[in-house]
Formats: structure tokens, C-alpha cells, sequence
């Protein structure tokens, strides 16, 4: 994870780019001096990141579930950084009340995919067993 923090500081424009930072359930959130000096084709090209967003007056890269783990190695690479957590003031006048209402919807929300996704696949091979006649509908493997 610390080799992870240390390249995405360098490819976002380094200590001196960097206005804030702070992190959502999956994304890192920075704001910028200069957007255009980061490098959003290296940075997806990192392995540990999914994407890049420019939205919202905010430089977000897409972590995943160790967004936590990168963000408290790059807290630790620049601590000043620690200082703007919570400094929201700036962001918020730049977010709108939709942008607002579909980034907490997509909190919400994108933890418990996998698990609906996982419980229809479920069920859509026990269709297929029981459909094929491999499985008897009233076994007991059926209702476990």
C-alpha cells in the first residue's frame, strides 16, 4: 500500500498539487492546484486503482475496498494532509444537491451488490438443476 500512496502522489502532481484530501467508501478524493498537471492514464494504469473521476471540483481515484489503507498511507507520507480531512466547506459549495444525493445513494448502495448479485446466481442455478432434473425439488439439499 505504501508504494501504491507514493506513486499516486507523484502522478497526481505532488506534495505541492495537493490542496486536500479525504475518502469516501471506495474513492480518494483530492483537490487540486492543477488538474491538468495529473496524469489520469498512469494512474489507472497503477495496479490498486480502477478509475479516475474529475467531478465536482474534486480529483477522485477509485480504490475500492482499501481506500482506507491508501489513504492512511499517504496521510502518513504527507500529514498535512490529516488537517484538511474534514474541511468541507470548499466542496460542498461546488457540489450540488444532486451530485450530493447520488454520491450517498452510491454509498449506500454499492456495498450490497455483490451479495444480490451472488443470491440471483444462486438462484438461477438451482432453476437450472432442478429444471434439468439433476436435483429433486424436495431434497434436502434444495432447502439448504
Amino acid at each position: 500500500m505504501h508504494d501504491l500512496a507514493k506513486e499516486i502522489i507523484l502522478i497526481v502532481g505532488g506534495d505541492e498539487n495537493i490542496v486536500s484530501l479525504t475518502h469516501c467508501i471506495t474513492r480518494l478524493r483530492f483537490n487540486l492546484k492543477n488538474e491538468s498537471i495529473a496524469d489520469t492514464k498512469k494512474l489507472e494504469a497503477l495496479d490498486g486503482v480502477m478509475g479516475v473521476q474529475a467531478q465536482g471540483g474534486q480529483y477522485q481515484v477509485i480504490i475500492g475496498g482499501k481506500v482506507a489503507k491508501v489513504y492512511n498511507e499517504i496521510i502518513k507520507i504527507l500529514p498535512r494532509l490529516e488537517d484538511h480531512q474534514r474541511d468541507s466547506a470548499t466542496t460542498e459549495e461546488k457540489d450540488t444537491i444532486l451530485n450530493r444525493l447520488i454520491n450517498t445513494l452510491s454509498a449506500i448502495l454499492v456495498p450490497s451488490l455483490a451479495p444480490i448479485v451472488g443470491g440471483g446466481m444462486l438462484k438461477g442455478f438451482l432453476f437450472m438443476f432442478t429444471s434439468l432434473g439433476w436435483v429433486n425439488p424436495e431434497s434436502g439439499t434444495m432447502f439448504v
